[in-house]
């Protein structure tokens, strides 16, 4: 197989069994390749490692999971391979900073790390390595974006997070990750959707004809600029950039997200 689709078998395979005891040695079984082998093609292709990538998407399906049954707390973490309440609690705030029960309360937006997709045209060999790819799959977004046409958007990225990822770690910049997703949804309206598009990026559909609605969205979501979280007993300050684009039927949506991107950058 080649490269590519080497790396969109581990993704389906990974996809479907998250439910369960997975573990990166049955991934790569899967695709005929030696773990070490497929951990040094994911990690190049995504800057992520396969186990990590398998417990964000697990941490993902269970908070889907959490504001979308009545199922227990016990009965998810089970359900995607957690041994006991203790060990799902303890893994859960490492992604989302604060415990499963408190999110079911408080949350409303849980795609916090979306499935991810490999891009065919960037997944060619650079100076002995993999040219770095971050490109989540955003099928729902580009459904939502159809019916939503002629109504204004904002885009957000999160400012530094590089910075935050080599200078505190990565599990910093996951809880960097969690508070920006915190504070959109808390300003967001009803009827407003939005989507993680990237590493760092975000996308609020307002459903609004509106622009002022718009950039009161921004404006709101971005005068927390500054505000700090606690990581390791040190205050980490977390901002967002924003930009606004109305959604125009004759531009191809993807067209149009890689001209936000653009915009942000």
């Amino acid at each position: 197989m080649s490269r590519l689709q080497v790396l969109s078998e581990a993704l389906r395979y990974i996809e479907a069994h998250l439910q369960g005891g997975l573990t990166p040695e049955e991934v790569a079984d899967s695709c005929g390749y030696s773990l070490s082998a497929l951990q040094k093609m994911f990690r190049y292709a995504f800057r992520i490692g396969v186990k990590d990538y398998i417990a964000r998407r697990r941490i993902t399906l269970a908070a889907r999971d959490l504001t979308g049954t009545k199922d227990t707390v016990l009965t998810i973490a089970l359900r995607y391979g957690y041994e006991s309440h203790e060990v799902f609690t303890r893994a859960f705030r490492r992604i989302w900073g604060e415990t499963p029960s408190n999110f079911r309360r408080e949350r409303g937006f849980t795609d916090i790390y979306p499935q991810l997709q490999p891009q065919c045209c960037r997944l060619q060999l650079r100076e002995g390595g993999y040219v770095t790819v971050h490109q989540f799959n955003n099928t729902d977004l580009y459904d939502a974006m159809q019916t939503m046409h002629g109504t204004w958007a904002v885009a957000f990225d999160t400012r530094r997070l590089m910075e935050i990822n080599d200078n505190y770690g990565h599990m910093a910049g996951d809880l960097v990750i969690a508070e920006c997703i915190r504070r959109i949804d808390r300003e967001r309206e009803e009827g407003m959707v939005f989507f993680r598009i990237g590493g760092d990026e975000f996308i609020l559909l307002t459903g609004s004809k509106d622009e002022a609605v718009a950039q009161r969205m921004a404006e709101k979501v971005t005068a927390a600029n500054g505000q700090t979280i606690e990581f390791g007993g040190q205050q980490i300050p977390v901002s967002l950039r924003s930009a606004l684009t109305l959604l125009d039927t004759r531009v191809p949506d993807r067209a149009m997200m890689q001209e936000l991107k653009w915009d942000l950058d």
